[in-house]
């Protein structure tokens, strides 16, 4: 699921959890900072599973990498 150009601060997952704010929040330039507390369909499956995704910042743009837990 790419969200290359979304505003993050406006996503929220399948249980209707807001967690954009908090990705945004948490990229800051020259380090790393995991964030998770929210759910997503597995590829391939439509069960809930939890995610984590680690989130850093580049001069003013945002990254993030995500794993199922």
């Amino acid at each position: 699921m790419g969200q290359i150009g979304t505003d993050i601060r406006t996503l929220k997952d399948p249980t209707e959890k807001i967690y954009g704010p908090d990705l945004f929040n948490a990229a800051k330039e020259g380090k790393i900072t995991e964030v998770g507390g929210y759910q997503f369909p597995k590829p391939g499956t439509d069960t809930l599973v939890p995610k984590v995704i680690f989130v850093t910042a580049v001069s003013d743009l945002g990254c993030g990498v995500g794993y199922f837990k």
